[in-house]
């Protein structure tokens, strides 16, 4: 016995509808993330907060182990990091002095004229010409 006819049991995009415009919405800043992060900026950010990170953790453990107020730790330790991330943002900002690019000296470094080669059926051709025209001269024996 053969089933004809009926309606689909789902209506609707359900779950997948839903995760695929989340990927559309955030696959853009995904990209333009992974993009900054690769820059050297970025490199050089990652890096100032990789050590911070471990500096705070190392200051705050010391703190709590030495029996410290946590709370004036934390606070110290937020003082510490918005003073460094506004030193390496400012450090980032500064364009580097390049020196001036001088010519070079030496025998490498001058230009030569390149001599064009010939293909091989182009020198045949001109060995062909050069025979028939001296069968036309007369020079040819």
């Amino acid at each position: 016995m053969k089933f004809t006819g009926g309606e689909y049991l789902q209506r609707g995009r359900g779950l997948g509808g839903l995760l695929r415009l989340a990927k559309s919405v955030f696959s853009p800043i995904v990209r333009t993330v992974t993009k900054a992060a690769k820059s050297n900026t970025g490199k050089a950010i990652l890096n100032a907060l990789k050590e911070q990170a471990i500096e705070s953790t190392v200051n705050l453990a010391t703190d709590a182990l030495r029996g410290n107020d946590m709370s004036e730790s934390f606070q110290g330790e937020f003082n510490s990091i918005r003073e460094n991330a506004a030193n390496s943002i400012e450090n980032l900002r500064k364009p580097k002095k390049r020196p001036k690019k001088r010519p070079q000296r030496g025998s490498g470094c001058e230009t030569k004229a390149k001599k064009s080669r010939k293909s091989d059926t182009s020198s045949k051709r001109s060995k062909l010409k050069s025979v028939s025209n001296r069968k036309r001269k007369g020079l040819f024996s």
